[in-house]
């Protein structure tokens, strides 16, 4: 038996473990992603912010904000500029027809949304998975920026 081929054979082995461990470190990773662009958000409230807790969580300051139920078919996502899109649903940072950057957590599938417009202008468009849910966080939202005034 040769030195030379044991050695040579226990380097392929050590690059085949390497490489499984790589990819399986990989598959994890990509699954843990999709899983948290599938996750639903969190929403509350401090005394003059409204929260959203999850995957591209933001704090919106209602103090001056305009909130609107707007019940036609949410806007379309042209471009992602910082963000994740799994299929229907779509968080985070996306140019929307033809408008500027506005942050967003939509489904698509459902047909009504919130626009919540701070008093700098930045808009936020949220939605859930069903018109109900939408509706209900909209009258919660609505009730705390009522109250803000």
């Amino acid at each position: 038996m040769n030195i030379n081929n044991v050695l040579g054979n226990n380097k392929v082995q050590w690059k085949m473990i390497f490489g499984a461990i790589i990819l399986v470190i990989t598959l994890a990773f990509v699954g843990f992603a999709i899983q948290g662009s599938l996750a639903k958000p969190s929403y509350s409230f401090t005394s003059n912010d409204f929260i959203i807790s999850g995957q591209y969580g933001v704090t919106i300051h209602l103090l001056g904000a305009t909130v609107t139920h707007e019940l036609n078919q949410v806007p379309t996502a042209e471009t992602k500029t910082n963000g994740a899109a799994i299929g229907k649903i779509k968080k985070g940072y996306f140019k929307i027809s033809g408008s500027e950057v506005y942050f967003n957590i939509m489904d698509e599938n459902a047909s009504n949304y919130i626009l919540i417009t701070d008093k700098n202008g930045s808009k936020y468009y949220i939605n859930s998975a069903s018109s109900e849910e939408t509706t209900n966080l909209y009258n919660k939202i609505a009730a705390k920026n009522s109250s803000q005034k």
